[in-house]
């Protein structure tokens, strides 16, 4: 059974350059699927605009970031950087290849995390408990108070938790292994 990432094609003027990008930044080490992802949609986009050869205009990346208006934060500097860097790659290449200048990236001053008090936790989790059975999703009944708490006492991300198999979890010694993190790693 074939990886649905790596099911993804590239299309356009800089379909080849780019999966010779992705492929040499996989080469070094790099996980590149996000970023794959996102040239994959900047190759579609290419085509609406007239290319000659190995040419990256500031035209054609200006118009890709101006369609960044209803985008995420995180999502704009995924597109910045991953452009920046296949343009700096295209030009090492002999191609011309406007690169973007640095963007000064705006921080998040403004967020103010909530910290639940003990209160609102045992509330949380007394909510869990009496949930109804639903026809639909028998299980959730179940799941969600094991889920909660094993989030709430663990730290671990909501993927990591229901990424979790069977064979990760001993009960015996008190030990869940996580496998493929955040970070790639198992922990």
């Amino acid at each position: 059974m074939t990886d649905k990432k790596s099911q993804l094609h590239f299309v356009g003027p800089f379909a080849e350059l780019a999966e010779n990008f992705i492929q040499h930044k996989q080469s070094l080490g790099y996980k590149y699927e996000s970023e794959k992802k996102m040239l994959r949609l900047f190759c579609e986009f290419s085509n609406q605009y007239p290319n000659e050869g190995c040419n990256l205009s500031k035209e054609l990346i200006e118009a890709w970031f101006s369609g960044m208006t209803d985008v995420a934060e995180k999502t704009k500097e995924l597109r910045r950087s991953t452009i920046k860097l296949f343009a700096q790659y295209m030009a090492e290449l002999g191609c011309t290849a406007y690169i973007p200048p640095k963007q000064k990236v705006r921080s998040s001053q403004n967020f103010i995390p909530y910290v639940f008090t003990h209160q609102e936790i045992s509330f949380i989790l007394r909510t869990c408990d009496s949930m109804k059975l639903v026809w639909r999703s028998r299980h959730t009944q179940l799941l969600m108070p094991v889920i909660l708490r094993l989030l709430y006492s663990s730290g671990l991300r909501i993927s990591e938790a229901l990424n979790l198999k069977v064979a990760d979890v001993d009960l015996t010694s008190g030990i869940l292994t996580l496998h493929q993190t955040k970070t790639d790693r198992d922990r």
